[in-house]
């Protein structure tokens, strides 16, 4: 083996012979092969021969971990610090339902259709969607033939779609960037609170 890959549901492996396998839930498509029920789950898995790119495995901060420093940030800034634990929990919960993994976005767009906006304005929504792509273009890179079906999988099951990736960058750092912006301001009118104080 002299490479791999893994996110949340999904593995990939390459060897040595050029040799690339693709394995994980794989449910709705997602390698681009027909499913086999084991178990409780469903399982999928892949080979295909003579992938000729190195995958490659890099832990980097990215525009997920800024803008959740950036919410640590605004939070630390507007809540008082006895509430400030109780807050970021209930953000992050909020984060969480609404992030499209649990329920996913069509599951909000019909149970909670005066939610349906919500997701839009949550960083994890964008950051899941910019990871899911990142861990299916190995399986659609492998087998180009594949490409419709993953993608209407991805559509149908998480509204997500391979060309969102810079999108779902970007909207992971626009919201960070609001943030600090948000708590920049915050820190100010507090400052001018202290300053009229003298």
């Amino acid at each position: 083996m002299i490479g791999a890959a893994a996110g949340g549901s999904h593995t990939v492996v390459q060897t040595d012979e050029g040799e690339l396998f693709t394995f994980g839930c794989g449910g709705k498509g997602e390698f681009g092969l027909d499913t086999v029920a084991v178990g409780a789950e469903w399982h999928a898995m892949s080979i295909c021969r003579g992938w000729s790119q190195r995958p490659s495995i890099e832990l980097k901060p990215g525009p997920r971990q800024f803008t959740s420093a950036s919410w640590g940030y605004f939070l630390s800034i507007v809540i008082p610090e006895k509430l400030s634990y109780l807050a970021a929990v209930v953000v992050m919960l909020a984060q969480m339902m609404f992030s499209g993994a649990n329920p996913s976005l069509p599951m909000i767009d019909k149970s909670m259709a005066w939610a349906a906006w919500m997701p839009n304005f949550v960083f994890l929504r964008w950051g899941q969607e910019a990871l899911y792509i990142t861990e299916v273009q190995p399986a659609i890179d492998a087998d180009p033939f594949a490409q419709t079906r993953i993608e209407d999988s991805m559509m149908e099951m998480h509204k997500y779609a391979t060309d969102h990736f810079w999108g779902d960058i970007g909207g992971c750092l626009l919201i960070g960037i609001i943030l600090r912006i948000l708590a920049y301001l915050a820190l100010a009118y507090m400052n001018l609170d202290k300053q009229a104080q003298v």
